[in-house]
């Protein structure tokens, strides 16, 4: 949960991005953009509120959720539940990784993904399946 201090920044980073400065727009999308990933959070989270976004028919529905295509899907539209799977499934992680990526199953399968770690199983996604770095 984000804290009252980084929350009250956020709203005053947003303000900032009315400015007639570019320079003073750039730095304020910046600090944004470091507050929401300390957080695990994206853009989308936001932009768009809660109703106009798909409504889940059940908790679980993003956890069975399939990627469209045979290529990785995008980290940011990645639901944890993808990330932890193809991170499992992939090569280019380490056994001892994968050890602690599955410490993540139980708050993945009760869907209650924690900020922490949906930043953690992003970053790893981000390295090794987006960027095909061995972790």
């Amino acid at each position: 949960m984000m804290t009252e201090r980084d929350y009250g920044r956020l709203t005053k980073l947003i303000a900032m991005l009315a400015s007639e400065n570019d320079g003073e727009v750039l730095n304020a999308v910046d600090a944004i953009s470091n507050i929401l990933n300390q957080y695990g959070l994206v853009w989308n989270d936001l932009l768009l509120p809660r109703k106009f976004l798909k409504v889940r028919d059940t908790q679980s529905d993003d956890l069975i959720a399939e990627p469209a295509s045979s290529a990785p899907p995008d980290p940011t539209q990645a639901s944890p539940k993808q990330m932890f799977e193809i991170l499992l499934a992939s090569p280019r992680v380490s056994v001892e990784t994968k050890r602690d990526i599955r410490d993540y199953s139980k708050e993945i399968s009760e869907n209650r993904v924690s900020p922490k770690t949906r930043a953690d199983l992003h970053a790893m996604y981000r390295y090794a399946i987006v960027q095909g770095r061995y972790i």
